[in-house]
């Protein structure tokens, strides 16, 4: 076999053309195919932090468009197994323009327990107890501070789209987390400019739960409580959730193995076509 080598090494200098081409479409076409796997293990196999298989989230059963009351918060509260339960709503909004650098996510929260919900998230005690206490204050993701030169005292202005008002706020503290590309304020603050056909409504409630096993027991008992209610929900764990989201893109899984059988169909066919010459 190696005897052949010098053979094949001279036959690739016969065209140096045709073998640099050769190695950039074969390149080429590694990336491309390694991508997609990136992609395909980043949606479906990404492990979360240990306290996203507490969490159960809950919405309306007919579209995430359409909003719960927020008592519903208040009687989710109340089902065993249940340690925290607090209402959000993607308030969405521009931050300067709508270039990717200023797109993070944006929600109205309950201030004094969101991070209860997500004890992953790390914040100092003080400013924590700054951000719970004022009424305009907005706590930021290190990743979204950092990207965007925020920092702790400064003001900044959210224009609203899908809520009619926009919210004038003060970073008062900058948290540290897995999923720190985010950014949460008051929600009483949010409900003052609102409409009042608009009040009282949150878009999801959240729950943390007192262990993994009891998520789909709590789950079941939330969607069963509301059954038959005007706003009936459906309850399933976080990372289903965050599942039910890339869903909406369609099927990612039939287009990812698609693009994924045509990249190496085609370097199959550069690799035959090479050695047959």
């Amino acid at each position: 076999m190696w005897k052949y080598l010098p053979f094949a090494f001279k036959n690739c200098l016969r065209n140096r053309r045709r073998t640099l081409l050769t190695i950039l479409s074969v390149g080429v076409s590694l990336f491309l195919l390694g991508t997609l796997i990136s992609l395909y293990f980043a949606f479906y196999h990404r492990e979360g932090p240990p306290e996203q298989a507490l969490r159960v989230a809950t919405r309306h059963k007919v579209s995430l468009t359409f909003a719960l009351p927020e008592f519903y918060v208040q009687r989710i509260s109340q089902v065993p197994g249940v340690k925290v339960a607090t209402g959000l709503s993607w308030y969405g909004g521009i931050y300067i323009d709508r270039r990717p650098v200023h797109n993070f996510a944006r929600f109205a929260a309950e201030a004094d327990k969101i991070f209860l919900l997500r004890p992953e998230l790390r914040v100092d005690p003080e400013q924590r107890a700054a951000f719970e206490r004022e009424r305009t204050a907005a706590a930021v993701g290190r990743s979204v501070a950092n990207l965007n030169g925020l920092k702790v005292g400064q003001k900044i202005t959210l224009v609203g789209d899908i809520y009619p008002e926009n919210l004038e706020l003060t970073i008062r503290a900058i948290f540290d987390g897995p999923d720190d590309a985010e950014l949460y304020f008051h929600r009483e603050y949010l409900e003052e400019g609102l409409p009042q056909r608009r009040k009282g409504f949150v878009g999801m409630v959240f729950t943390m739960t007192e262990s993994p096993e009891a998520v789909p027991r709590v789950a079941a008992a939330i969607d069963e409580m509301f059954r038959n209610a005007p706003q009936p929900t459906q309850s399933e764990s976080e990372r289903a959730f965050q599942l039910s989201w890339v869903g909406f893109l369609g099927n990612i899984k039939l287009i990812l193995f698609s693009i994924s059988g045509a990249v190496t169909f085609a370097i199959l066919l550069v690799a035959a076509n090479t050695m047959a010459m």
